[in-house]
């Protein structure tokens, strides 16, 4: 069963910065956010995805439990999202 972005929203209770988060990472790749939570596992989403764990991690200080809550995912899948994009930026393949 595929869920709409609305509905996940709305049964998650995200506040309006981790919605930002989520947002922001969506405009970067050129995504909706109904593929940011879908299973769909294209470059440009897992991106993005990707980055928005990484903006919730680090500029909300979100814990991982409940950052992979919001996506559907275990702790160590955003552990891995956040490392991968920490990476990128490393390498200046990714602007912030």
């Amino acid at each position: 069963m595929i869920y709409s972005a609305e509905t996940v929203l709305k049964t998650k209770d995200l506040d309006p910065m981790q919605q930002n988060c989520i947002t922001i990472a969506c405009k970067r790749y050129g995504i909706s956010e109904n593929d940011i939570f879908s299973k769909k596992q294209t470059r440009a989403i897992a991106y993005a995805r990707q980055y928005a764990m990484y903006l919730m991690r680090n500029d909300l200080d979100m814990y991982l439990k409940q950052i992979a809550y919001i996506f559907s995912k275990d702790h160590t899948t955003v552990i891995h999202g956040c490392n991968q994009v920490s990476n990128r930026i490393e390498c200046n393949q990714l602007d912030i």
